[in-house]
């Protein structure tokens, strides 16, 4: 999360309240990342000051009181410190991506040492941006498998499968997706299988533990630039993502068929870029998911899940692909306010098929695309202002 903060806070409540002026740090700076162990008693924050300089923060009792354990400046070309993993079974082993300069680092005493060569950029680099530790792959009481998202290179996520030693590209499926944002790890389902997303400047990608390639999960998405993904840790099939529009307003997304299909549930969400989506813990009940935005700290509402189940508006386009129009159906359990609109592959409006109150029932509407290009298209589908779902459609002259 990038938010502009003098100290740190806390929240002991699931974020209906809020606790400042914790180990003021005398200084503006940008906190990029905060990541606990499994305790929650040891927490590292990843934070650079507006004038520069970067640190990286730790706390060993649950927040209160926070200790900087790197240096501002120690001669590395390291400007910026982003992601942050702590390892699962050792909370003295932790990795922090770089940006600008050595992009991974790692101690493995708690951060009185890091290791500041752990791993160079390839040519035309500028960092990696996100980090994961397979928590699934364990061996002499350590994780193995590492991934690192970066930026626009061909190199763009890599992995380590020796804790760091050494590393490889490790993109089949994704290298030109351009920025990896973010990496979440979904939980292990009743068979073994789980999945790890990504998400990235050209949408989102999965990979099964069962496989090396990555795969492209956009269907349902118009606005693929996808700054953050959250897996829920405590459902195997359900899946968040934020994606930022090209006012930078951001998106909220939700799967919950592992990523094959999407539906936005944004209702409520500022218009305001979104950074991160974090969930508490699990220890705590039911987890909260919370997307930090440039506007603040907004919480989803235990109902909109609930809610997006139970309408069950889905609808659907065919023929499709078409030429030169196609017909799109759906079905209202009651009298609702029906808006369709259509987007092109920049998310930008190019229609509206229908605003106004229709009746019970099945409905179908008609989409003539006759004066427009061929190419990808969506259609967003909103009932009375509080659901929207996004199908893509393609055009072919």
């Amino acid at each position: 999360m990038t938010t502009q903060i003098r100290d740190f806070e806390k929240s002991t409540d699931n974020g209906n309240s809020w606790l400042s002026g914790l180990n003021d740090c005398g200084y503006i700076v940008q906190s990029y990342d905060i990541e606990s162990d499994n305790s929650f008693t040891n927490l590292y924050s990843t934070s650079n000051k507006v004038s520069g300089e970067r640190n990286i923060f730790k706390s060993t009792d649950s927040g209160n009181n926070w200790l900087q354990i790197y240096p501002e400046s120690d001669g590395e070309q390291t400007q910026e410190f982003r992601g942050i993993a702590i390892e699962p079974h050792n909370n003295n082993i932790v990795y922090v991506t770089g940006n600008w300069g050595k992009d991974v680092f790692k101690t493995t005493d708690g951060g009185q040492n890091w290791a500041i060569n752990f791993h160079h950029l390839v040519s035309g680099q500028s960092g990696y941006y996100s980090i994961l530790i397979d928590k699934n792959i364990v061996s002499d009481g350590e994780c193995k498998n590492v991934y690192i998202g970066g930026d626009y290179s061909s190199d763009n996520l890599e992995r380590s499968t020796d804790a760091g030693s050494s590393w490889a590209t490790y993109n089949s499926g994704v290298s030109n997706a351009g920025t990896v944002w973010s990496l979440s790890q979904s939980i292990t389902d009743n068979v073994g299988n789980y999945y790890i997303y990504a998400g990235t400047s050209s949408g989102l990608y999965r990979k099964p533990n069962t496989s090396d390639t990555w795969t492209q999960i956009n269907r349902g998405i118009v606005y693929t630039n996808i700054a953050t993904v959250a897996a829920d840790p405590s459902q195997t099939n359900v899946v968040y993502a934020g994606g930022n529009d090209n006012n930078s307003y951001g998106h909220i997304y939700q799967s919950t068929d592992n990523g094959s299909h999407w539906s936005e549930i944004s209702t409520g969400f500022p218009s305001a870029r979104i950074n991160q989506l974090k969930f508490s813990s699990v220890s705590l009940g039911t987890p909260k998911l919370y997307a930090a935005t440039s506007a603040g700290l907004y919480e989803m509402s235990s109902g909109s899940n609930d809610k997006q189940k139970q309408n069950k508006y889905f609808s659907i386009a065919y023929p499709n692909p078409f030429n030169p129009s196609t017909k799109i159906s759906f079905n209202l359990k009651v009298s609702s306010l029906v808006n369709i609109k259509i987007y092109d592959i920049l998310g930008q409006e190019v229609k509206t098929l229908i605003n106004g109150q229709l009746d019970k029932g099945v409905h179908v509407i008609d989409f003539n695309a006759s004066d427009f290009a061929s190419g990808v298209y969506f259609y967003k589908l909103t009932i009375n202002n509080d659901f929207n779902e996004f199908r893509k459609i393609l055009l072919v002259k």
